[in-house]
């Protein structure tokens, strides 16, 4: 006996796949005809979700401190890998993401959520150096003075 073709085993397949012989042509019709178009959305979806998202800064809640009304952007003291000298309670977490390794817009923009949410500064701030997992992003402990603590 001699080896079978491997357009025959493929045929052959494709009929046990159908169940049909008489539907091999069809099914073969279909297959081509998704070709293109979904090829084309797939592609679009894996771009769209890789990494083309606008820059963002949340800030998560962490304590019940009464809200303060936003402040100057100027006045907020950002504390890089460490706590402040004076003393202050934590009372939220700020996180950026998707700054592309721009590190001082990063922290820029953090310091503004901040203002914008009443708080007198962010400490313990780390940032995710360019071209690598973070790329670029910070987080840090959203804070205000503690009562009492000389300003």
């Amino acid at each position: 006996m001699s080896e079978p073709r491997l357009g025959w085993v493929r045929k052959k397949k494709l009929r046990h796949f159908t169940g049909d012989a008489g539907m091999e042509t069809d099914l073969r019709k279909r297959i081509y005809r998704i070709g293109l178009g979904q090829i084309a959305a797939t592609i679009a979806l894996i771009v769209g979700s890789s990494g083309c998202h606008p820059p963002a800064v949340t800030y998560t809640p962490t304590s019940s401190v009464v809200s303060r009304p936003p402040t100057d952007p100027q006045r907020i003291e950002i504390v890089l890998s460490a706590r402040p000298a004076r003393a202050y309670q934590a009372v939220g977490f700020i996180a950026t993401r998707n700054f592309n390794g721009d590190v001082a817009k990063s922290l820029e923009s953090m310091r503004q959520k901040a203002a914008n949410v009443g708080l007198d500064g962010v400490a313990n701030v780390i940032c995710a150096p360019p071209g690598t997992v973070g790329n670029g992003d910070c987080s840090g402990e959203g804070f205000v003075w503690a009562a009492g603590a000389a300003q």
